[in-house]
């Protein structure tokens, strides 16, 4: 038995940890394993034809486990479907004049930036979801082409906020 300076004493063949008067035994994984788990779980088959009362309830009770694994699936995926709906209608949740994100939209005016044509009257866009600064009022547009070559979402105001609205419904 050793000895080091902080009264650890160490036996080669119990493992065994003594820190003041308190005694710590180290146990291997394979001795956990033989402990709490028998592979006896793994068959499905009894072995040799005959089943003790304690290999059955084993059987059994690996059978319930499997059930409410199954059941617990289910539930998370029930969940995860719900989830993704509710997702999927905040999306499409109605944003100013009643459009809806992805929707197509046409320019009922020409629209101009900085004194500059940049959307002609009669274009297509897609309706990007509400704008940053006035989300209430207006709405993000990005036009499938544009005079001034851009590729930003254009905001505009839809049909039903204002009699000078820039966009409506196809």
């Amino acid at each position: 038995m050793k000895t080091n300076r902080y009264r650890k004493h160490v036996s080669s063949s119990s493992q065994e940890l003594q820190i003041r008067e308190a005694t710590y035994r180290f146990v291997t994984c394979s001795e956990i394993w033989a402990l709490f788990m028998s592979d006896d779980m793994l068959y499905s088959e009894p072995r040799n034809g005959t089943e003790t009362s304690e290999e059955k309830a084993k059987r059994e009770d690996a059978k319930e486990w499997a059930n409410r694994l199954k059941f617990v699936k289910e539930k998370k995926k029930k969940e995860r479907e719900i989830a993704q709906e509710q997702q999927q209608k905040a999306k499409e949740k109605k944003l100013a004049g009643d459009f809806v994100t992805g929707q197509t939209v046409v320019a009922t005016h020409d629209i101009s930036v900085r004194g500059k044509i940049a959307v002609k009257k009669g274009w297509e866009g897609v309706v990007q979801g509400p704008s940053l600064n006035h989300p209430q009022e207006r709405l993000n547009v990005l036009f499938k082409e544009r005079r001034d070559k851009k590729q930003q979402p254009q905001r505009t105001k839809p049909i039903e906020a204002d009699s000078h609205c820039l966009v409506r419904s196809l």
